[in-house]
């Protein structure tokens, strides 16, 4: 994954940390592949070599991509693939006319394509998956919402929030 927090973000990519947390948490053994924060989708296609040796390494019951261009990153081999969508890689960015860009309708491509090769998929929203461009793949996908903890998170009147906020 790309999502991942650092010391310049820390709060980049929590969810992929607690979800791994939880996990461990259960009992199961979980390992990264961090293929970097920058420089777009080809770092995940570059990716491929240090993710197979990873792989021949760790040799893992399951594969977990998070975001559509991490599917990129993944050899073919024969363990389970489950892809997670978050938004963007289904939806494109929009420009500032309400279209999406060039680089966005490839993007939104690549998730398609790895969403066709995943065992199972998961995404946050029910409308993420209805722009799974096939019924077959909309069926293999379930919805996830990760988007507020509310345990960390809730609801406060207006004025408490701005005092707060200051």
């Amino acid at each position: 994954t790309s999502m991942h927090p650092t010391s310049a973000s820390p709060l980049r990519g929590v969810i992929i940390q607690r979800q791994a947390e939880a996990l461990q948490a259960l009992g199961h053994r979980v390992e990264f592949v961090y293929v970097g924060e920058w420089g777009g989708p080809k770092r995940y296609v570059l990716a491929r070599k240090q993710v197979g040796a990873a792989l021949r390494t760790v040799r893992p019951h399951l594969i977990h991509a998070h975001f559509g261009y991490s599917g990129l990153a993944i050899p073919r081999v024969p363990v389970p693939i489950v892809s997670t969508f978050y938004g963007d890689d289904l939806n494109g960015t929009a420009t500032a006319s309400g279209g999406i860009t060039w680089r966005s309708r490839l993007g939104i491509a690549v998730s398609q394509y790895v969403a066709w090769r995943s065992d199972r998929c998961i995404v946050v929203s029910e409308s993420l998956r209805a722009r799974l461009w096939t019924s077959g793949l909309r069926a293999k996908t379930t919805v996830i919402r990760d988007a507020v903890d509310p345990a960390v998170f809730r609801p406060l009147p207006r004025e408490t929030a701005r005092t707060r906020l200051g």
